[in-house]
């Protein structure tokens, strides 16, 4: 913050006050590096870090400004260091050497540092040429900070337009799901998928015609993936990168399970195995398309990308997702919607093993003999335990536990599952350190520890804040009050997110029941949400 205001000659404590939205911005760069890496910020003199954490309460982060600025006045030396640098000494800043190690972790992370390179770039330029000093620099940075939400509104006939479209054709909407619906796809099952994404693309044939062009790649391990590519139309936007509309089409639900619990209609009401899950994101993506090329109104390139090991931790597509997002403007993930809302955040999933080997030995003739995996493994799963923090955001779960091979033997190998989830990279940190740190309490067993981290943390960049403006605004012009929120699920969206990537998530169904026999949409509920589809598609072509 000291280093932006010897951008311009003038005392730092009204350069801060006037541009706070600058300074805000650059605080958040750090900190994303910072958490990353686990590093605490520390508060020094009137400068506390922790109010201008991204998320923290407007209010809250207002009065940090002010007692900063109120206390920069009282001092006799009105401008920082650096400035003295370059205006009275004239000669070269050290600062722009000492930030040489975040931009490194940044590049790594695939961190934005897009404010904090413009100061450092602009105090280089300033080395010899004091005389360039402006406070317009500091106004770039605050437009860098607060960027424009992205494409152009449509006119609130059209987005009528597109709603009552789509509710004309809602029950060949209904009778696609009910097809999709139909086919199994249970994530172990090859042949299932197989048949699946073959049914898969006839339809898309069918309801988007032939696509500019095609690919299928295959997984030997997991389904395979399905990549089609639509051009743009009449499309005058500035950013010609294709949306990527990004979804799978496996299912937690084991094969057989369509033979006792079919697609079921009552009404408005939706249920069966996938349905929220995410099969009716893919029939309302679809749809938008179709409502777009009907009402012939523009759309930007979009590329439809399906996975089959989603459910799975998505293994075998990870790179690919990856890969495809680098050269996307925007990813819409159509994974369910959470009680309506737009997911801005996830957290970070890891998948680890803890395994116990013991000393077998018969346990009733000899019960001192042995050593058991199985009573080690109850003492870590208590430190285990101990390793929650809610109010951080982290939960584990030892979901599953095996061990031992009779009752009468003293078992010699016990292992346990694990399920992490962290909503920081600190707390990612904090649970890696503690998992490498286990020790047996038994002198005669051996811990070992398994697995890593499934999934990034999905962090509510100023990007992923953007988009979820642009599909709000365009939800009021539906007549819909559209929420965010931030879950502990995870989602591809996590790895797009990481890369760098904006992510508009939490754009399907709409409904409730994720992995569970109460799992439902509605009519209703895929109609609106093919309309914002549709409405956000044709507002990123202007």
């Amino acid at each position: 913050m000291l280093a932006a205001t010897a951008l311009a000659d003038a005392p730092m404590a009204g350069l801060i006050d006037r541009h706070r939205a600058a300074t805000t911005g650059l605080t958040k760069e750090i900190f994303a590096v910072s958490d990353r890496l686990g590093v605490t910020l520390e508060a020094f003199d009137a400068f506390d870090p922790r109010p201008l954490r991204p998320g923290t309460d407007p209010a809250e982060r207002d009065a940090a400004f002010d007692r900063l600025t109120s206390w920069l006045r009282t001092q006799t030396k009105d401008r920082s260091g650096i400035w003295r640098d370059l205006a009275v000494g004239h000669r070269p800043v050290e600062v722009t050497t000492h930030y040489t190690d975040v931009f490194d972790h940044a590049a790594r992370e695939g961190l934005p540092t897009t404010l904090l390179r413009t100061v450092m770039d602009g105090l280089l330029e300033l080395e010899g040429s004091p005389h360039k000093m402006s406070e317009s620099r500091l106004e770039e940075l605050d437009r860098l900070a607060e960027p424009a939400i992205p494409g152009h509104l449509p006119e609130a006939e059209q987005a009528e337009a597109v709603r009552r479209w789509l509710d004309e054709h809602r029950e060949e909407m209904t009778a696609d799901l009910t097809a999709y619906t139909s086919q199994g796809s249970a994530s172990d099952d090859p042949d299932e998928l197989d048949a699946c994404l073959g049914w898969l693309r006839d339809w898309l044939d069918r309801r988007l015609g032939t696509p500019r062009a095609e690919e299928i790649l295959d997984r030997a391990s997991a389904g395979d993936i399905l990549v089609r590519r639509y051009p743009a139309r009449d499309a005058t936007a500035a950013d010609t990168r294709p949306v990527l509309l990004l979804g799978h089409y496996d299912t937690v639900w084991p094969t057989g399970t369509l033979d006792n619990r079919p697609f079921r209609r009552d009404g408005d009401h939706i249920s069966g195995p996938g349905v929220f899950d995410m099969k009716a994101g893919l029939v309302q993506a679809v749809w938008a398309l179709r409502a777009l090329d009907a009402l012939d109104l523009p759309r930007p390139a979009c590329t439809l990308m399906l996975n089959g090991d989603e459910e799975t931790g998505s293994l075998g597509s990870r790179e690919a997702v990856v890969a495809e997002s680098r050269d996307s403007r925007l990813a819409m993930v159509f994974e369910a919607a959470a009680d309506g809302a737009l997911k801005t955040a996830r957290k970070g999933v890891g998948l680890f093993t803890v395994t116990v080997t013991g000393e077998e030995a018969h346990a009733g003739l000899d019960p001192t003999a042995g050593a058991s995996a199985v009573d080690e493994l109850a003492h870590q799963i208590l430190r285990l335990a101990d390793l929650r923090d809610a109010d951080a955001g982290t939960s584990l779960n030892v979901g599953v536990v095996e061990g031992g091979t009779r009752s009468n033997v003293t078992a010699g190998r016990a292992v346990g599952h694990i399920d992490v989830r962290v909503a920081s990279a600190a707390e990612r940190k904090r649970i890696t350190e503690a998992l490498a740190a286990l020790r047996p309490v038994g002198p005669r067993t051996r811990v070992e520890v398994g697995g890593n981290w499934n999934r990034p943390v999905f962090e509510r960049t100023e990007q992923v804040a953007a988009y979820a403006e642009l599909a709000r605004r365009c939800a009021a012009l539906l007549g819909e009050d559209l929420r965010e929120t931030s879950v502990g699920g995870a989602s591809d969206g996590n790895f797009v997110v990481a890369a760098g990537t904006p992510v508009l998530d939490g754009i399907g169904a709409v409904g409730s029941g994720a992995h569970a026999r109460s799992e439902n949409t509605s009519v209703s509920g895929m109609v609106a949400r093919s309309a914002l589809t549709a409405t956000v598609l044709t507002s990123l072509a202007g």
